[in-house]
């Protein structure tokens, strides 16, 4: 087996003795056509909450009745006159055993 070589000073220049890479010619940038992915279907959900006011009216009629009873006495009261009567004759004379 053999080390590693030496590099010689006439390929000093050169990496693994491929000669020297000289600067990089840039050509101008060529567009290709478009290409375009399956289209990737992507969901939102967005949720609005609404308050609708629901108005269910009801009426309660209370009827009052005041019943006015009229209560009629009679009140009688009985009054008794008694009455007494006197009467004075003159008669004259006694008689006795009358």
């Amino acid at each position: 087996m053999t080390g590693p070589s030496a590099v010689s000073p006439a390929t000093a220049g050169t990496q693994c003795g491929y000669p020297p890479v000289s600067p990089a010619q840039v050509l101008p940038t060529q567009y290709m056509p478009a290409q375009y992915s399956p289209l990737k279907q992507n969901s939102e959900y967005k949720e609005q909450n609404y308050v609708v006011p629901m108005y269910h009216p009801s009426q309660t009629t209370q009827y009052n009745q005041t019943n006015v009873n009229y209560v009629h006495y009679f009140p009688h009261s009985k009054k008794q006159v008694n009455n007494v009567t006197q009467k004075h004759f003159c008669g004259g004379t006694y008689q006795q055993g009358y």
